[in-house]
């Protein structure tokens, strides 16, 4: 996959993942635009990679206030059953090697 490809492609994650949803997250996705491929660049090109996620956090300026964002991205994997966002790249980061701690 050609670098244009896959910044293509990683532009329409992020747009996906930036959509109005009743989350109130407007603000927030703004002032993250274009961070998803160069957090992606970041993660693909780290010799020795120690990643944290952190999920449910507050985001205080929606209106209203967004209480919390964990689980706002369910996935359905067939080695997992249906899990949210988190776990499922958990999962994909122990698939490619990388060692994940619970």
């Amino acid at each position: 996959m050609s670098d244009t490809d896959a910044r293509h492609r990683i532009d329409r994650i992020e747009r996906l993942i930036h959509e109005e949803v009743g989350r109130n997250i407007f603000s927030l996705c703004e002032a993250a635009r274009g961070g998803l491929f160069a957090a992606a660049a970041a993660l693909a090109s780290a010799p020795a990679l120690r990643l944290g996620m952190i999920t449910g956090f507050y985001v205080p300026r929606g209106t209203p206030p967004a209480a919390e964002t964990v689980s706002s991205l369910v996935v359905r994997s067939p080695s997992a059953g249906i899990t949210n966002g988190t776990c499922t790249l958990a999962l994909v980061l122990g698939a490619s090697g990388g060692e994940v701690q619970g």
